[in-house]
């Protein structure tokens, strides 16, 4: 499921090679929130790691899907009614032949709600920030 421009609105954002920060608008009335959960919606975890990862796939040529996790943490709850804006910070770093470590956070108040490492695979020579 593609989330931009449904789950959520990048509202500002701020490219770099080795990463960048963005801003983001939560679409409280996303179906997703239907079933988690209906009185108190809160972003599901898998959720938050596949904004990061589309984030960077739709910033930055030839990433898709994480080849592996190697770590994900869950810090805090992100209810889109309470958090409508959050911001989400991304690392890049190349680490082997067409391999690139991602490291990502969501930060819902200021404070993180998720943090995550992952590596990508990549083959193209030199990673882009798509315009």
């Amino acid at each position: 499921m593609h989330f931009i421009d449904s789950l959520f609105k990048v509202i500002k954002q701020e490219n770099e090679p080795e990463g960048g920060e963005f801003k983001l608008q939560l679409n409280a009335s996303h179906s997703i929130y239907k079933g988690h959960f209906p009185d108190n919606p809160i972003t599901p975890g898998v959720c938050s790691l596949e904004i990061m990862t589309q984030l960077a796939a739709a910033h930055y040529d030839g990433f898709e899907r994480p080849k592996k996790i190697d770590s994900i943490k869950y810090l805090g709850f992100v209810n889109p009614l309470l958090n409508p804006e959050v911001e989400v910070v991304l690392k890049i770093k190349k680490t082997g032949e067409g391999i690139w470590r991602v490291r990502g956070m969501l930060c819902a108040d200021g404070k993180p709600a998720v943090k995550m490492v992952a590596s990508y695979q990549n083959n193209i020579p030199n990673l882009k920030i798509k315009m």
